[in-house]
């Protein structure tokens, strides 16, 4: 992998939930940045360890070991950035993973909700009808008892009228068959009037 200053300048990452802190990675990129430039404006010396137009061989050595350093700092530099992007990659998995987790235990949730409504539901109907049989039935059973107690005072009515036409048939002939002898005691008797005789009433 080949990269260039600014390849580092440029690169930018997404900000994901429970990520690396953005400032930190920002100050990170800048250090590698800095040093790639530093390393692209001092390169490596030639073989040998003598850089053109240097005629010492101890300032070779010590070029030669500054280059060292560098070349080291410089891997070290790109080695962390591997493992950012390492551990970058790590995190977007993670989070996907997670994702789809919450997206499917929100769905089983919700699943688990829409059964427990139509289960609601379905026990309240079977409540409600089981209330209107209730009352049906106890209307129907009011119901015989009130045409029970009506047909009842019904047959009690003929009763009495049937008694009432009794005792006044009775009475009726007990009159027929005194009238026409209370007629002939009226006109049978006479008030005596004094000084005047015998009356007769009538």
């Amino acid at each position: 992998m080949t990269l260039a200053p600014e390849d580092i300048q440029s690169q930018q990452f997404r900000i994901v939930f429970r990520g690396y802190d953005v400032a930190q990675v920002d100050a990170f990129l800048d250090q590698v940045h800095d040093e790639l430039l530093r390393q692209t404006a001092h390169p490596t010396p030639a073989a040998g360890g003598v850089l053109p137009g240097d005629t010492s061989s101890d300032g070779g050595a010590g070029a030669e070991q500054s280059a060292d350093a560098d070349v080291g700092h410089a891997a070290r530099a790109l080695r962390a950035l591997l493992r950012a992007e390492q551990m970058a990659d790590q995190v977007l998995a993670e989070a996907a993973a997670e994702a789809d987790e919450i997206r499917l235990r929100a769905q089983a949730e919700g699943e688990q909700l829409l059964a427990d409504a139509r289960s609601e539901r379905a026990r309240v109907e079977a409540e409600l009808q089981l209330q209107r049989e209730r009352d049906i039935g106890a209307l129907a059973l009011r119901r015989q008892q009130l045409q029970a107690e009506a047909d009842r005072l019904a047959d009690l009515e003929r009763q009495c009228r049937a008694s009432l036409q009794a005792w006044l048939t009775e009475h009726q002939r007990l009159l027929d068959q005194r009238l026409p002898v209370i007629d002939e005691l009226v006109t049978a008797e006479e008030y005596t009037v004094p000084g005047n005789g015998h009356v007769p009433v009538n």
